[in-house]
């Protein structure tokens, strides 16, 4: 890294910053997208239409998963929770719709039902070096282990369903519960000491751990692969779905064309979204998403860039400065 830059960040700004990744606090994640999939085929259906195994999972079990259009493009990137009488989708903002239209072309005879959810199921996202055992604590309970993991809980009474998401590269959980019950549930929180974060230190923190969202560093334009997402979300030995035939054939060259990658900006200004990355004078890629980083001391970004120079140390010029890659996200 270069030398520390000066911080564009407020005080408040940043003891937020601090909180949620150090110690612990909690993100309003209401405005995430969130879809039901139930009736008897529901297992089987899904199955076939995204790139992991999901017909492995039992209740209490979950996993990421892209889901493809024919040509073997992403339509969505989604994690799963499967549940004894439905499935889960969680994704980003403004996606259920699209989603739902995507997979409801393809139900002809299965018992599938497919509802939005996003608006009467509201989400909060914990996360912080001390999350856990602060949870912990709250809930009553040891919480879930695994990666994508969950289970149906009480918090005061509050009727809550508990995640284990590794959204960033410390602990993060999530809690489900009704329209109903949210206010209740944010204040339990805030009497337990967990400080409220805006969305702004979520875009911080899951560019510091190279997350990316659908919509934002993930579109139609991109193969499953070019988001280094593989080992998590594509089980290659699962069998035919939409899409898996171009899924196979890039896995048999053994690499894409470009890949995501974490870029250090040079600089304390983010840049811009779909700011133009080049090398020795041509375009070899663009950015997606930046923010500043306190932990890097200045700003960073994700982006996408020619797989021949998908490496750590690879410079590249951006609006004027030589960036650097960080790392390329991880397959």
């Amino acid at each position: 890294m270069n030398e520390p830059q000066q911080m564009p960040l407020s005080t408040t700004a940043l003891d937020e910053y601090q909180t949620l990744s150090a110690d612990a606090g909690y993100i309003d994640f209401s405005d995430r997208s969130r879809i039901e999939i139930s009736g008897s085929d529901r297992s089987n259906f899904l199955h076939n239409f995204c790139t992991n195994d999901i017909n492995a999972l039992t209740p209490g079990m979950g996993c990421e998963a892209f889901l493809c259009n024919p040509k073997g493009k992403t339509v969505g990137h989604v994690t799963v929770f499967c549940h004894s009488d439905r499935l889960v989708l969680d994704t980003a903002a403004n996606q259920a719709t699209s989603l739902i239209e995507h997979l409801s072309r393809y139900v002809i005879m299965e018992d599938v039902q497919l509802e939005d959810c996003s608006a009467t199921q509201p989400r909060v996202f914990i996360c912080g070096a001390q999350s856990h055992e602060i949870l912990k604590r709250i809930v009553g309970r040891d919480l879930p282990q695994a990666a994508w993991s969950h289970y149906e809980s009480q918090i005061s009474d509050i009727p809550t369903v508990c995640h284990n998401v590794p959204f960033l590269c410390h602990p993060g959980f999530l809690l489900t519960t009704s329209t109903d019950h949210f206010v209740s549930l944010l204040n339990c929180l805030q009497e337990n000491g967990l400080t409220k974060g805006q969305q702004a230190t979520w875009e911080i923190l899951r560019i510091e751990s190279a997350w990316p969202e659908y919509g934002t560093d993930i579109s139609e334009d991109n193969l499953p692969q070019e988001v280094g997402r593989d080992t998590a979300a594509i089980n290659f030995n699962k069998g035919c779905y939409l899409g898996q035939e171009t899924v196979a054939r890039v896995d048999a060259v053994g690499h894409v064309n470009r890949r995501l990658v974490q870029i250090d900006c040079n600089g304390p200004s983010p840049l811009a979204a779909q700011a133009t990355l080049t090398h020795d004078g041509r375009t070899v890629g663009a950015v997606t998403s930046s923010g500043y980083s306190p932990k890097h001391q200045g700003a960073i970004a994700l982006g996408y860039v020619q797989q021949t120079l998908a490496k750590p140390g690879q410079a590249l010029t951006v609006e004027s400065r030589t960036a650097v890659i960080i790392e390329a996200a991880n397959s």
